[in-house]
């Protein structure tokens, strides 16, 4: 099957409570993300089983997950936007969504390529230059230079 991992991150909209992170997260917060409702769309067709009639259809060949990485967040937050997000009766680290509370490092860039090998992979970088700068240097020596491409913001 063809392997597809979003790692996604950003900050909840709206300035927090207190201490820098937010306490406490909501549906319509979520729905404020760029994108995510989409990718999330994404993410739970594709994990929804196929019947046996349908083995042969596209949606069986492919296994997409999404990390969320939500950097202003509190533990209790993140907690309370992965239920949010879930795929229903899909156990949590089962689950093809994940959301952590924090940034994406060089080890979460590790994991998603890892069993893949470079020539099995090829990832899309986009977001501010600095961001953008150090994944493109981490990923050119997992997977090669001409395998990591992007797009810089400003």
């Amino acid at each position: 099957p063809l392997t597809i991992r979003f790692l996604y991150s950003t900050r909840i909209p709206g300035s927090p409570a207190s201490g820098g992170k937010h306490e406490t997260i909501s549906a319509a917060a979520l729905q404020q993300i760029l994108f995510l409702s989409r990718l999330c769309n994404i993410v739970k067709h594709s994990s929804t089983p196929s019947s046996p009639s349908s083995s042969s259809s596209p949606q069986s060949n492919l296994n997409i997950s999404l990390d969320l990485f939500l950097t202003n967040l509190s533990p209790s937050a993140v907690d309370t936007a992965a239920k949010l997000l879930s795929t229903g009766d899909v156990p949590e680290d089962k689950s093809p969504i994940r959301v952590h509370g924090r940034r994406i490092s060089a080890e979460d860039l590790h994991d998603a390529v890892a069993g893949t090998g470079p020539e099995g992979t090829v990832s899309y970088i986009c977001g501010p230059p600095p961001m953008t700068d150090e994944f493109v240097q981490v990923l050119s020596t997992l997977i090669g230079q001409d395998r990591a491409l992007y797009e810089k913001w400003w």
